[in-house]
Formats: structure tokens, C-alpha cells, sequence
């Protein structure tokens, strides 16, 4: 349920964007595999891999992890704040990514159709979350 809430909340959004060329440039892609390196604490390399329920980018072609601009993760009713480390893994993959270009920030959305989160991976890899946000019966996020 809460992947059809977000289905329609990004659709529509992007249908009423004021720069109608944008809904021709942005590409909404569902379950988009993402990877990323890791090092433990004893110096070993490991490789993290998941896919992302939705991602919003420019371009053509959903592979291409440095154009992603939002990962969006849903999770069952009453479990988002369990997709926090997961939404930062797949972020990091897209900032990983992105290394060498000027701006490596990214975002991120989480929610459960419910509780919505967002968050935003700095340049300095200092990730922000917000406070969750509750979308009550009439329809507002409080």
C-alpha cells in the first residue's frame, strides 16, 4: 500500500511541473539496483548491494547511478524509520558515484504512506534527516 501512496504522489508531481520539457527529462525508475564499496574496521573491502524502490534522475537510461538526484525507499505500514540505513547505503552508492563531479549531494525520501522522511547527503558525506512527518486523515503532513 505504501508504494501505491508514493506511485501517485510522484506522478502526479511531475505531471504539474511548471517546465513541462522537465517530465521529458526526468526519469522515474522503480527497483533500481545499487551497489556500493565498503571498508570495515579491519581494513577488509566489501561491496553493499540493494535496489532502491524508486529514483528520480536525469538522463535516459535508469544504470546510470551519477544522474539520480532522489532515492525514495517504502516500507510497510509502520516500519519506515527501519529504512534509514538502507535509504544512506543507497545514497552513498549514488554519491559514490558522482566522485569527481562538482556536486555529489543527494537526496532521499522514506516513507511508509504514512510517515514520510527526507534526507540529504552532503558533499562532506554528513547526512541530515528530517523529523518524520505524519500524514494525518485529512490528507496534510503534520
Amino acid at each position: 500500500m505504501s508504494r501505491t501512496i508514493l506511485d501517485l504522489i510522484l506522478v502526479d508531481r511531475l505531471r504539474h511541473l511548471e517546465d513541462k520539457d522537465a517530465f521529458r527529462r526526468l526519469l522515474l525508475s522503480a527497483e533500481v539496483p545499487l551497489s556500493v564499496k565498503i571498508q570495515d574496521i579491519d581494513g577488509k573491502l566489501g561491496l553493499i548491494k540493494g535496489r532502491a524502490d524508486w529514483v528520480l534522475g536525469y538522463g535516459k537510461d535508469k544504470v546510470n547511478t551519477g544522474s539520480i538526484l532522489i532515492v525514495v525507499e517504502a516500507k510497510p505500514h509502520g516500519n519506515a524509520s527501519i529504512g534509514l540505513p538502507q535509504m544512506l547505503v543507497y545514497m552513498g552508492a549514488v554519491q559514490e558515484a558522482r566522485l569527481g563531479h562538482t556536486d555529489n549531494a543527494i537526496f532521499g525520501m522514506l516513507s511508509d504512506g504514512e510517515e514520510f522522511r527526507f534526507a540529504y547527503l552532503d558533499s562532506n558525506k554528513k547526512f541530515h534527516d528530517s523529523s518524520p512527518l505524519f500524514c494525518v486523515s485529512t490528507g496534510r503532513l503534520e
